[in-house]
């Protein structure tokens, strides 16, 4: 039972992940009544509603029915990804295992360094297709953040301490691509 238990608490973490997404994608209005969004909030919803279930009934198949619903959810969430990147000229595409689905307490401060990055960018980010390639650590709180130019120059750093302020470091290294 305690096995199970760690599985179902696994899939609450995944939940959360899919929900920030959620949340992120309202700062877009005009994206708001677009297929894609509807259905990511029609799947996320099913995912939970799956997941609380799965919480009071540890159960196989109900866990299982739980894992199919959050693949489901997704799914969907790549796909309104795919969308943000088309609706952009050039932009910034976000990969690694770091992109999207990390544990609720890091969630913050992923988004600090994705925010901290644009803010560096600023205008520079519409020029062309820059990547962030954003890993988590398995140990420690942390990121490894590589960002490539539209020109294939490259910049990384390593953020280890939540809540540090992460701006002026992606400034100072982005210098070099002016």
């Amino acid at each position: 039972m305690d096995s199970w238990r760690l599985v179902v608490d696994e899939l609450a973490v995944e939940l959360g992940a899919l929900r920030a997404f959620e949340a992120e994608v309202d700062c877009y209005p005009e994206l708001q009544l677009h297929p894609a969004v509807i259905a990511i909030r029609t799947k996320v919803a099913l995912a939970s509603s799956a997941v609380e279930r799965a919480n009071l009934y540890v159960e196989s198949s109900i866990v299982a029915e739980a894992r199919r619903a959050l693949a489901r959810a997704q799914e969907a969430v790549e796909e309104v990804r795919g969308l943000l990147y088309a609706r952009r000229p050039g932009g910034l595409r976000l990969v690694g295992n770091a992109a999207s689905d990390v544990a609720p307490p890091m969630e913050g401060y992923r988004r600090a360094i994705v925010d901290g990055l644009r803010s560096a960018l600023g205008p520079r980010e519409r020029e062309g297709s820059w990547t962030l390639r954003l890993e988590s650590f398995a140990v420690t709180s942390g990121f490894f953040a590589e960002v490539t130019s539209p020109d294939g120059r490259k910049a990384w750093w390593v953020f280890d301490a939540p809540g540090e302020p992460v701006t002026g470091r992606i400034e100072k290294a982005l210098r070099e691509f002016a």
